[in-house]
Parts: structure tokens; C-alpha cells; sequence
């Protein structure tokens, strides 16, 4: 019996940040659909996010079952706490595990930041899950920081949804949501052991584990290896403040106390502004994208909508809105796999890291869809680092006018043959696929 998956998905319109989701949907039978996002934040006028936000609760409903947020910048993340404000409910949100010392480290340049900014800096799990009042958070997911552990390809479809995990009946620090190893070990002397952020409802977990949704689409995730013995003399300094701060009311007059101990921390370590972690390369890998096994056609169509044609979505099926539209494809190879990136810095060492152990081969050969990195940065791009990669689609979500300069064009001139897609506070990105399985 053959099984028809439909995917429709779409890069909203708002300038500086992101804002990406999806719904996955089988024809056969009555299974729920699947709701996924990718980051939801802007740095630049914040009612454009807030317009974009209540389009999606009003076309797509409240309930989004996997969030996943690439990074801390608040460019990225700003938009969910709206987004549960207004009564999004959220099963699963994914982020990249940072340890303690590397939170106040971000938090120390949040000074003057909102006072919901700073709690979530401190304890990213705990705030999201209190703002329950609105919406809900009903499991936080920290994916811990690589190694050698990649995600394997399946051996097979599975029949039923397997994501996400069940919610774990007692505290842990360290689990796999495979077979129960260790999902993490100490770093530098640092370790999740005692992250005051974990409860029955806070999983770690490592790279190793890929995860299906409606038995017939994936979902890998990679937090790159960190560097942390630059921060090790300064977390001794700071780390008295950061245990008095936890047992403290966390009123901003403390997070104002927190910050200037923090300082006074880095005074007693003058490398440190310099030799620390940037946040931009703790930045979650993403992909997404269909299960082969028995996958026998892949039919797509993509186009760009202007803001206001934004509000009648998603389309329908004949597509006619869609302007500058690509033609349909039936092609295997290309058959609809994303990769996220957030703002890494995309250089030869992290791109082969990506095709050779992140994707692998399988799913390297599926790649269509590139979100590019931190906007198109220059800094954050190696010329020609992409002349072996073969996606269809290179995506830039960027403010354009103003701001930093949005995207560069050195980075738009190395992905001309890959169909820069420009995403801004004017138009957007979506598409619409259909998958049979035999």
C-alpha cells in the first residue's frame, strides 16, 4: 500500500532574524499533522515579528509540536516567548546546551537588556516553561555538544511517530533517548552535572539520535564541539556569584548585582573579552528532510509571496499566487532535505564536518534547501566553501536596507548558481511537497 506525505512549509517575512515552519501530513488514515519552527526572532521593529506571529496562530492553530531555536541571539529566540505569550503551545523545544560559565558569559554582554532576555539567559528552560500561564512548554530538549557522535542513517521507515520522547518521570542530568548512554561528559572541567536549569521536564541528549515524525520524516541535530579552557579561570571567580544569585528572589536589581560581579570577574581576567566563545558558533545544526527507504516520488513547488499575500496562507493547491515560482521536480536526489544553521561561520573545516559526518552521504545527496548562515555575513562565510555542495535553494533571511548590510555580496555572488532566495520584511518564502512511499 502506498503512503502520500504532504509537506508545506515557509520563511515568514521579517527582516533581520528568522521566523521558518512547517506542517507534515499524511493522506492515509486519521493522523494528526505535525507542526515544526525553526527559530522566530528580529532585531529590527519588533510589530513586524508581532504581525507575522498572529498570522501564524490564526492560518496554522496554536499547537506546534517540535521548536527548535539555533542559538541564544536574541534575533532568534525573541519571537517564541511572544509566540507562548499569545498561547502558543509547544510539545517539544530543542536548543544547544551551554553550560553555566558560558550563559553569564552572554549574559554579562546582555547588560541593559529586558528583564525577560536576562531570566532566559540564565535559566533558558525554566523561564520558557514558566510562562505557562499563556501557553506551554511541555519539554525542553539540550542538545549536548558534539564529538564523535553523529546521527546514523535509519535502517528503515517506521511506522508510527516517534517523536518526541516521553517525558522523563525523574530528574536526570545525562540522556540519550537512544539506548541510555551518557550523553554528554565533562568539557574543560565543566560539566551539566549540577545546571540548576534541569528538572523532570529538561532532557539531554547527544547527537547520535535522528527522530522521525509521522514515521516518514527525520530530524537531526548537531551542537558542534565548544572550546572552554578559556573560561575556566574566570568561572572560578565567578562562580561564587553565580550560586548566590541562585538562591536569590532574581530580581533585576539582582541580575543588575549578577552582571557587576560578573564584571568584576572579567577585571580579574583581562584575556577573557577576547579568548571567549563566540555565541554565534553554539549554534545548532538542523536537518530535516524525508525518509528514502521505499520513497518512490518527490513532487515540489516553491515561489516567493509578498507580506500580504502572507495572510492567505497556506494556498491552495494550484498554487496561483506564488510569483517567481520554480518549476515542480520529481527528482529523488533532491528530494526536499533542509539544513538550518543559524549564524555559525560556515569555513572549510565546519562544511566537511557537515558533509561528512553531520549529513553523511545519504543525506547530503537530499539536501535542496540551505537556511545560509548568520544572514550572508561576510564573517561568518569562507569564499568557495561551497563548491561542492549541490542544494537547490540558498536562503537568506536579511533586513537588506540598513542595519549591517545584509546579506554581503561576496556570500550572495558565491551562491549564485544556487538560487539565492532573499527573505526580508517585504516577502517570503514557501513551498508546498508531496512525497509517495510504496
Amino acid at each position: 500500500m502506498s503512503v502520500t506525505l504532504h509537506h508545506y512549509f515557509a520563511f515568514r517575512p521579517v527582516g533581520q532574524g528568522l521566523f521558518a515552519h512547517g506542517s507534515l501530513a499524511r493522506r492515509e488514515g486519521k493522523i494528526k499533522p505535525f507542526n515544526w519552527l525553526y527559530d522566530c526572532g528580529i532585531s529590527g521593529k519588533f510589530s513586524i515579528l508581532q504581525n507575522q506571529i498572529q498570522q501564524y496562530l490564526k492560518t496554522e492553530g496554536n499547537e506546534i509540536d517540535l521548536a527548535m531555536l539555533s542559538h541564544y541571539d536574541q534575533d532568534h529566540v525573541n519571537g517564541v516567548v511572544e509566540l507562548i505569550k499569545h498561547g502558543g503551545q509547544i510539545r517539544t523545544l530543542v536548543l544547544p546546551y551551554l553550560y553555566p560559565a558560558q550563559r553569564l558569559r552572554l549574559l554579562m554582554d546582555a547588560s541593559g537588556s529586558a528583564n525577560w532576555y536576562l531570566r532566559f539567559l540564565t535559566s533558558p528552560a525554566q523561564y520558557l516553561q514558566s510562562l505557562e500561564a499563556e501557553g506551554s512548554v511541555e519539554q525542553v530538549l539540550f542538545i549536548s555538544p558534539g564529538g564523535d557522535e553523529y546521527p546514523q542513517e535509519p535502517e528503515s521507515n517506521t511506522p508510527e511517530p516517534d517523536f518526541p520522547p516521553k517525558e522523563n518521570k525523574k530528574p536526570r542530568r545525562n540522556l540519550d533517548m537512544g539506548d541510555e548512554k551518557t550523553s554528554t561528559q565533562p568539557i574543560d572541567g565543566f560539566s551539566a552535572e549540577e545546571d540548576s536549569d534541569f528538572n523532570h521536564r529538561t532532557l539531554l541528549q547527544n547527537s547520535s539520535q535522528p527522530f522521525t515524525a509521522l514515521g516518514l520524516w527525520e530530524f537531526c541535530f548537531y551542537n558542534r564541539p565548544q572550546e572552554l579552557k578559556d573560561l575556566q579561570q574566570w568561572w572560578q571567580d565567578a562562580e561564587p556569584h553565580w550560586r548566590q544569585f541562585q538562591s536569590s528572589n532574581k530580581t533585576p536589581k539582582d541580575y543588575e548585582h549578577l552582571i557587576r560581579d560578573m564584571q568584576a570577574a572579567t577585571v580579574n581576567n583581562p584575556a577573557l573579552p577576547k579568548s571567549a566563545f563566540d555565541a554565534n558558533e553554539v549554534s545548532l545544526q538542523v536537518y530535516a528532510g524525508p525518509l528514502t527507504r521505499n520513497l518512490s516520488r518527490a513532487d515540489r513547488f516553491n515561489g516567493i509571496l509578498t507580506t500580504t499575500e502572507f495572510i492567505h496562507l497556506p494556498l491552495a493547491p494550484n498554487h496561483l499566487m506564488l510569483r517567481h515560482r520554480h518549476p515542480s521536480t520529481n527528482s529523488i536526489r533532491e528530494n526536499g532535505g533542509f539544513l538550518f544553521t543559524g549564524d555559525i561561520t560556515m569555513d572549510a573545516p565546519t562544511s566537511k564536518l557537515i558533509e561528512d559526518k553531520f549529513l553523511g552521504q545519504g543525506r547530503w545527496q537530499r539536501l535542496s534547501y540551505l537556511q545560509v548562515p548568520h544572514h550572508g555575513a561576510s564573517k561568518s562565510w569562507r569564499p568557495k566553501v561551497y563548491k561542492n555542495w549541490h542544494h537547490q535553494f540558498s536562503i537568506f533571511s536579511a533586513r537588506c536596507i540598513g542595519g549591517y548590510g545584509h546579506p554581503h555580496k561576496d556570500v550572495v555572488d558565491d551562491l549564485v548558481k544556487r538560487n539565492p532566495i532573499m527573505v526580508n520584511a517585504y516577502q517570503g518564502f514557501v513551498g508546498y511537497e508531496n512525497y509517495r512511499f510504496n
